[in-house]
């Protein structure tokens, strides 16, 4: 029997799995790691601290299956996208890992908007600009914290990074790096243009050779041997982008399926042959038109806390202000919905006062088929139980498991009401 061991590195868990060859999994272990918030907006990590919780779980989840490292056939490693790893020349890390969750950037995707170079960069990524990515963090460093690229060896994302202290080859596994503007999609490869574009040409010779998923990229050291139980020699196959990888898992291996993830991006995924580059793609408000040309009588209820609150939740409870991408102050832009009723011909309802909210409910749940009711709601007006992350004493950020609820019970409590399972 062949055995399979895959590592998983989010943002503040760190897991190893264990499977035989027929798939079924025998043994998992995780731990947290550490997210350290210099500042408000930045989310970092140790890298040092997180290739120990790497070797840690592994080491757990082959003494759970009563596995021998030397029955491990092949280690694959997935990790969060966006975010930056850096290696140095002394070989060592260059400073710490910043997480996807880093908002230090935020301004640089604005600017390359207003400048037009997004434009630019859209024709040959087929992206957007985002502040997490790596040409936006790469930018940032390069204003602010003079001489950390040119200290620097590889450009690593996260998984890259943990796969390169298992085997000491550098490579970069497609389906991270073509999501970070880094490669031009038409092409499939580094594009030089790109990083010009972001005034960032001098990282070209920074980036590792690109390599499948299913690539095997080197084999464990002796080093790594030692720290992990795994035997010397053992491959190591490229991996993948944690989003690509719940694509996998789920089966969307053709365009007749979809995938969405409820996790810190909540993505919705699907399979096409050419990228859509018009526009046309709504995400969720497509919705609204399978709605309206089906007359479906469904009521559909808008609570509009003027901003994303569920991140300004989080956000005051983790930092303190200036907040950030949580309303029009802060750089949050929202539609007006009576408008976006008008453009699927969805009748729309406001509820604004305790004085209508009576009249104006029983009109619109008694009008014939669909409708959109938009509720003003209290900003400050906070929804629990949810799922919330704790800061420690010594600072690092922990997340619960999902059954832990904020607002928390006492830990004497949760133990004798938790359901642990059969």
């Amino acid at each position: 029997m062949k055995y399979y061991l895959g590592l998983d590195n989010g943002g503040t868990a760190t897991k190893a799995a264990v499977f035989d060859e027929n798939g079924t999994e025998l043994a998992t272990a995780g731990m947290d790691t550490a997210m350290l918030v210099p500042r408000a907006g930045f989310t970092e990590r140790d890298m040092d601290e997180m290739w120990e919780a790497n070797c840690q779980v592994i080491r757990n989840a082959l003494e759970k299956a009563k596995v021998s490292g030397d029955q491990i056939a092949c280690v694959a490693v997935c990790g969060h996208g966006k975010g930056l790893y850096l290696w140095g020349k002394d070989g060592r890390p260059v400073r710490n890992g910043i997480i996807s969750t880093d908002n230090r950037a935020w301004n640089y995707p604005v600017k390359w908007k207003k400048d037009g170079t997004e434009e630019k960069v859209f024709a040959r990524s087929c992206q957007h600009i985002l502040s997490s990515q790596p040409v936006s963090l790469l930018a940032w460093l390069k204003d602010n914290e003079p001489g950390v690229i040119e200290k620097t060896q590889w450009i690593f994302a996260c998984k890259d990074y943990v796969r390169f202290r298992l085997t000491g080859e550098a490579f970069a596994e497609r389906t991270d790096y073509s999501g970070c503007n880094l490669v031009n999609l038409r092409t499939g490869e580094y594009d030089p243009e790109l990083l010009g574009l972001f005034g960032l040409s001098g990282c070209m010779e920074k980036l590792p050779p690109l390599r499948y998923s299913t690539d095997i990229c080197g084999y464990v050291t002796k080093e790594a041997a030692e720290k992990t139980g795994l035997k010397e020699g053992t491959p190591v196959a490229g991996g993948a982008f944690d989003i690509d990888a719940c694509a996998v898992a789920v089966g969307v291996t053709d365009e007749e399926h979809l995938c969405m993830i409820a996790g810190t991006w909540s993505i919705n995924e699907y399979i096409g042959r050419e990228p859509v580059t018009d526009g046309s793609v709504m995400m969720n408000l497509q919705e609204l038109a399978t709605v309206a040309h089906n007359k479906l009588n469904i009521k559909l209820m808008i609570l509009n806390n003027n901003g994303y609150h569920s991140i300004r939740q989080t956000q005051a409870n983790l930092f303190q202000p200036p907040f950030v991408g949580i309303d029009q102050g802060s750089g949050v832009g929202f539609p007006d919905f009576e408008k976006l009723a008008a453009a699927f011909g969805i009748p729309y309802f406001r509820l604004d006062s305790e004085r209508n909210c009576a009249e104006v409910l029983k009109a619109a749940l008694n009008c014939e088929g669909a409708c959109i009711m938009e509720a003003v709601v209290d900003p400050g007006q906070n929804f629990e139980p949810k799922s919330a992350s704790r800061i420690l004493p010594d600072g690092r950020i922990t997340s619960p498991s999902l059954d832990d609820m904020s607002p928390f019970l006492d830990r004497k409590e949760f133990e004798e009401v938790c359901f642990r399972g059969i």
